[in-house]
Formats: C-alpha cells, sequence, structure tokens
C-alpha cells in the first residue's frame, strides 16, 4: 500500500493501491500488458510499474511518452507537452482540437515545524505533501498558463469574450475552481 506514515498529512502517489494502465512509448505506441500495474510518485515526477508487487520498477522518463492510469473506472492521462514541461508528465483534464487543457502537479514534503514557547504555538506537529498545481490551456496555437481566476480565464480566451460571459451569466454563483475551468474549456470546445 502506498501513502502509508501514519503522522504524514497529503499522498506522495497519485493511487492509494497499484492500478492497471498502459504507457505510450517513445515512439507513439500503446504498450498495453494488464500483468503489470502501475501507480504514478507525484514528487519525483516518475511512472512505477510492477508485476507481483513486490519487485518495482521505476520507469525511464526519457523512454516514455506518456501513461494512461484506469481506476474504479476513472481514467486520468498523463503526457509529455514540451511546451508545458518537456522533462514532466502533466495530467490532461481535457483535449480537444479547437481547447485543451492541462495541470502540472508540483508534489513538495514540508516537515514537521512545530514550536511553542508556552505561550504561543505555531507550524505543524506533522509532515505533509503539499500539491501546487499549474494549469495551462492550449488555444489558437498557443500555450497559456492560467490561474483559478475570472480575469485570468477571461484573459485567455478573449477571442471567444461573448462565450465565457455567457458561460459566466449561467455560473455565477459556482467557485472558480479546476471543475469550473473544465466546464468552460468543454464549453469553449462545443
Amino acid at each position: 500500500s502506498f501513502n502509508s506514515p501514519l503522522d504524514t498529512k497529503g499522498k506522495r502517489y497519485l493511487f492509494d493501491l497499484w492500478v492497471s494502465g498502459e504507457v505510450i512509448n517513445d515512439s507513439g505506441k500503446n504498450v498495453n500488458n494488464k500483468d503489470y500495474l502501475f501507480n504514478f510518485d507525484k514528487v519525483k515526477n516518475t511512472v512505477l510499474v510492477t508485476k507481483n508487487k513486490k519487485d518495482i520498477i521505476e520507469l525511464n522518463r526519457e523512454s516514455i511518452k506518456g501513461v494512461h492510469f484506469f481506476d474504479n473506472g476513472q481514467e486520468y492521462n498523463f503526457l509529455k507537452i514540451d511546451k508545458v514541461n518537456q522533462f514532466k508528465f502533466v495530467l490532461v483534464l481535457v483535449q480537444n482540437d479547437k481547447a485543451s487543457l492541462y495541470k502540472t502537479i508540483n508534489t513538495r514534503l514540508v516537515k514537521a515545524n512545530y514550536t511553542t514557547n508556552g505561550l504561543t504555538e505555531s507550524g505543524n506537529a506533522y509532515d505533509e505533501y503539499v500539491d501546487e498545481a499549474g494549469y495551462y490551456i492550449a488555444y489558437k496555437g498557443d500555450l497559456r498558463p492560467v490561474t483559478l481566476k475570472l480575469k485570468s480565464i477571461k484573459n485567455d480566451f478573449k477571442e471567444d469574450a461573448g462565450r465565457v460571459k455567457d458561460f459566466y451569466a449561467e455560473h455565477v454563483n459556482d467557485d472558480i475552481d479546476e471543475k469550473y475551468l473544465i466546464e468552460i474549456v468543454n464549453f469553449i470546445n462545443q
């Protein structure tokens, strides 16, 4: 099992257990073998593979273009997108010819830093894996970084400002989060 340190918050690995998957090799061919199980190390941005859940291999990032994970009916697609980061895998949230949405996941370990002087306390008494997400929209031949703010989204879709306004009018009370970003990219793609 993964992600098991008792006093550590957050997750180093994408999945708590091994999942099925397939690899896209450096020539673009899908390599699928039902005997292998996979996981993704978010700290090192590497793909882990095993056949027996004891012997673990870390795949060479340079020899693969991407990986698809399948977990309980949900699919996670990671690709190397050179314009985002040629050395790391990014999560594909929306893939379309008109507009696509990618997410980078940078995970780091923040060590426990709890202190007290008897009167005041600060910090955490536990280690924590912290994810920092970055988002990129591929649109109109450009790759544009986007933040979870309406102004940033409007700027990235300035060519479709009317459609963005229509979407916003229908979702005025929604939180601007990852789900919102996925929905607006899908809306632009209609």
